[in-house]
């Protein structure tokens, strides 16, 4: 049995399931909320793009990393959003089968982009904060790859949307971009490829990785302390010893210093930190800064994918889900 659908995962969401009929309200709504969107995601992402750009020379590989992720969400904003938007306006999609197939090809290949370079990110910072000595090995050319490795992923898996979206009459002498499944299961089964591939994986990566980099900081910080806990004991106990052999002679007390200056220099320093500032044993600030940045972004990704992702396979597995589509 053949099913002919364009959802809000692979195409216009502004017609009721029965009448097929343009939702004006819903129209409005959603062209209003795709304009919000797309304005703020090219100011956003040019700004960070800009920035980054102009610090070409001194940028680090977590500068590159998020140049890049600008760069795939600008992709989002000209390659999803505003096509999304222009049909809503225009309610019927103008061209022909190529322009079809290419618009709804790319529409997902960005969406795919922007999750793996962000997941791409995740595994750079596990290696530096983790993995500090394989880390160490890497430089930017390794982060170029990386990217060229999320956008190959991204084109392999955005493939079905050539096959399945065509260029079609949807009602007599009306001509639309509409996806063809046949027989009806597969749109359950393509939904839910979509939602695992671009949401669940991404998910999972991102949560091991930043789980196990916030142990190594928590971890860290607690050998920290303990190592400036046992300099001070030391220290404490060889100033000690040597005022207790004060009364032995001026040469008991010269040993004594000699003892106490070597506790020093292998300690470090009186608090336990390193000739750097930093606890001996704990993550630099500049890293955990970098870890708390890109735990915001992931939180945002989380929370902004969520919705749509699981009304996506609400509507495709229930069919009096109370959504509306094309």
């Amino acid at each position: 049995m053949e099913n002919t659908s364009n959802s809000a995962l692979l195409g216009n969401a502004n017609r009721t399931i029965q009448n097929n009929e343009r939702n004006e309200e819903l129209a409005q709504a959603e062209i209003g909320v795709s304009s919000a969107i797309f304005i703020l995601a090219v100011f956003g992402n040019s700004t960070v793009f800009l920035v980054f750009l102009l610090r070409r020379r001194s940028l680090t590989r977590m500068h590159l990393l998020m140049l890049h992720l600008s760069a795939a969400d600008l992709s989002v904003a000209f390659f999803n959003v505003l096509p999304q938007l222009i049909w809503d306006v225009t309610y019927v999609f103008y061209g022909n089968d190529v322009i079809c197939r290419f618009v709804k090809y790319f529409q997902l290949v960005v969406v795919y982009a922007s999750a793996y370079v962000l997941v791409m990110t995740a595994i750079d910072r596990y290696f530096a904060i983790c993995r500090p000595l394989v880390s160490h090995q890497w430089s930017s050319r390794t982060v170029h790859y990386m990217v060229a490795i999320a956008w190959i992923i991204s084109l392999i898996l955005s493939l079905p949307q050539i096959y399945i979206f065509s260029y079609m009459e949807r009602t007599p002498e009306v001509f639309d971009c509409w996806a063809t499944f046949d027989p009806s299961w597969t749109l359950e089964l393509y939904i839910t490829f979509n939602s695992v591939t671009v949401y669940v994986i991404p998910i999972i990566i991102l949560t091991f990785c930043y789980g196990r980099m916030c142990y190594a900081v928590w971890k860290r910080g607690r050998v920290g302390e303990q190592i400036v806990s046992s300099t001070n004991i030391q220290w404490n106990h060889t100033d000690m010893s040597e005022k207790a052999k004060n009364n032995q002679g001026n040469d008991q007390v010269g040993k004594g210093d000699l003892h106490g200056s070597y506790q020093y220099r292998k300690g470090g320093s009186s608090d336990g930190h390193s000739r750097h500032g930093q606890p001996r044993g704990a993550i630099p600030r500049a890293k955990v800064r970098t870890v708390r940045l890109t735990l915001t972004v992931v939180f945002c990704f989380f929370v902004c994918s969520s919705p749509f992702h699981f009304a996506q396979l609400w509507a495709a597995f229930d069919p009096y889900a109370p959504f509306t589509s094309k």
